[in-house]
C-alpha cells in the first residue's frame, strides 16, 4: 500500500477454512460434540490475530457474496462455558481426538495450535498431526483414517451445487461418513432446480441443516491480496477465479 504505483485489492471472501469431522468417530458421531468444538474456538480472535484482521470468521458452507448465501444465517456463537457442559453431557470429557493439517501451510498450522489450546479448556485433548499434503489426502479420502482435518472449502463457494458431492450420504466425495436423509432430499432437489430464484430457498434450508449439525466447521475465510500495477485497468477481481479470468478485458497505459 505504500507503493504509489500499485493498487492493493482484497477480493470477496470465498475460501472458508476450518475443521471437517469424521462422524465415524464415537465422539464426533454426536452433533453435540461437534457443535461444542465449534463453540469453544474464538474465530473472531483468530481472524484478528493470525489473519491480521484481513480475514474474517466463517459463516456456513456458501460464501456471503454468493447468490445462494442465506443472509439470515447466524454464526455459531463463541461460548466455551456452554461448550464444556455439552462435552460433559455427551460423555466426551477427556476424549482424545486427532486433528490433522498439511505441513507447510502456516495458517492451518496456526489454526491447529489455536484450536488445540481452546479445546483443552473444555476437556478435549487434541493429538496434533502435521503431515505431508499427499499423505494427508490419502489418509482422509482413501482410508478415512482421521478424526478432524483442516481443509479449504473453496470449491463449493464457487458453485453451491458442489455441496451435493460433499454431503450426499452416498457420494464418494463425502469423506465425513455423514448421513442425513433430510439433507439428502434437499441436495437432490437443489441440484435438479435450474432457476436460481427457486433454488435459493432450498439452499437456505441446506445451509441451516449443515450449521446445526456441524459435520464441517466453517471457521474463517482465508484472505487473498492482489497487487496490480496501476497502469493496468479493466480487470475484475475474484477470489474464486482470480484476476486473469477476464484477461481479454485488460488494458495498459504505457
Amino acid at each position: 500500500e505504500q507503493n504509489a504505483e500499485l493498487a492493493v485489492l482484497i477480493p470477496p471472501f470465498t475460501s472458508p477454512n476450518g475443521w471437517m469431522f469424521n462422524t465415524a468417530n464415537e465422539h464426533l458421531a454426536k452433533k453435540e460434540v461437534r457443535r461444542a468444538i465449534a463453540m469453544a474456538i474464538n474465530t473472531e480472535q483468530f481472524a484478528a490475530d493470525a489473519l491480521l484482521g484481513i480475514g474474517k470468521p466463517g459463516l456456513g458452507p456458501i460464501a456471503p457474496d454468493s447468490w445462494a448465501h442465506d443472509a439470515t444465517l447466524e454464526p455459531i456463537p463463541y461460548d466455551p462455558e456452554t461448550a464444556r457442559q455439552m462435552i460433559v453431557d455427551a460423555g466426551a470429557e477427556g476424549a482424545q481426538l486427532r486433528f490433522s493439517v498439511n505441513q507447510g501451510n502456516v495458517l492451518r498450522e496456526d489454526w491447529l495450535t489455536f484450536s488445540q489450546q481452546a479445546l483443552q479448556e473444555i476437556g478435549i485433548e487434541i493429538i496434533p498431526e502435521v503431515m505431508e499434503y499427499a499423505a494427508l489426502v490419502e489418509r482422509v479420502t482413501g482410508a478415512k483414517d482421521y478424526d478432524a482435518c483442516g481443509v479449504d472449502f473453496a470449491g463449493v463457494t464457487a458453485e453451491p451445487s458442489e455441496l451435493y458431492e460433499q454431503f450426499l450420504s452416498t457420494s464418494p466425495g463425502n469423506y465425513m461418513n455423514y448421513a442425513n436423509p433430510e439433507l439428502d432430499a434437499l441436495l437432490t432437489q437443489a441440484k435438479e432446480t435450474i432457476d436460481p430464484e427457486q433454488a435459493k430457498p432450498i439452499y437456505a434450508q441446506i445451509q441451516q441443516i449443515i450449521m446445526d449439525d456441524v459435520p464441517m466447521h466453517y471457521a474463517w475465510y482465508r484472505p487473498f491480496l492482489h497487487a496490480v500495477d496501476k497502469r493496468f485497468t479493466g480487470y475484475t477481481d475474484s477470489a474464486a477465479y482470480g484476476l486473469f479470468h477476464t484477461l481479454e478485458d485488460w488494458s495498459v497505459t504505457p
